[in-house]
């Protein structure tokens, strides 16, 4: 069978045919990943039977996932933390954002602050929102490091009524981490949210022996 190839997005390069016999195939992919902003992205090849095109959908497809991360801390003179402020939030509202944590980091301090914002005229006295991280280690469950909490913050009828929430979390430094922040669906009205991440490592310089005798 020939194959025809289709990639699903620009950014995503390949050969336009590829031969399919019993044993399969394979076919090398180029993907211009400097070409993405930061964020997560999404495309695939499409594998079409070269004899009737139009007549059936795809006899497969190669997904490709591809994460850029809005701040890599490892870099010469990258600092500790990151953070964005007031990004306007609504009901349902999801901001994923994907930072490197630094070289020797242990652990995170997550901070959020949210306000009611001045176009909203529907912001009751609080609002829910959810804060999930996660990194992920090979052959390890994503449980191992992963934060997920529901917090509620008050709001109020002012700009400048603001109230902030801070959450401490284990990281691996050098992996990189996801930090997820969402206004819950129920939370009524506009909202403006900030972020701050500060990383802190600390690892003993050698074995450490705690006697409990006097």
């Amino acid at each position: 069978v020939q194959a025809t190839l289709v990639p699903s997005a620009p950014w995503v390069t390949c050969s336009p045919t590829l031969p399919l016999t019993h044993g399969g195939a394979g076919f090398d992919l180029k993907v211009a990943c400097s070409a993405l902003p930061p964020g997560a992205h999404y495309a695939d090849v499409a594998g079409y039977d070269a004899a009737k095109p139009g007549s059936l959908g795809p006899l497969f497809r190669v997904p490709v996932a591809v994460i850029r991360p809005h701040a890599d801390l490892m870099a010469p003179g990258a600092g500790l933390t990151y953070g964005y402020d007031a990004l306007p939030f609504a009901p349902g509202h999801i901001e994923r954002r994907f930072v490197v944590p630094p070289t020797g980091a242990t652990w995170a301090t997550v901070t959020i602050e949210a306000r009611a914002a001045p176009r909203s005229r529907e912001l009751a006295g609080s609002c829910a929102y959810m804060l999930h991280t996660t990194q992920l280690l090979p052959s390890t469950s994503i449980q191992e490091l992963e934060y997920v909490t529901r917090l509620t913050l008050l709001g109020g009828s002012t700009p400048a009524a603001a109230r902030h929430s801070t959450h401490s979390m284990d990281v691996v430094g050098g992996v990189l981490m996801e930090v997820t922040v969402a206004q819950w669906w129920s939370s009524l009205g506009d909202t403006d949210v900030s972020l701050s991440i500060e990383f802190h490592g600390l690892t003993p310089d050698r074995a450490l022996t705690l006697d409990g005798r006097a």
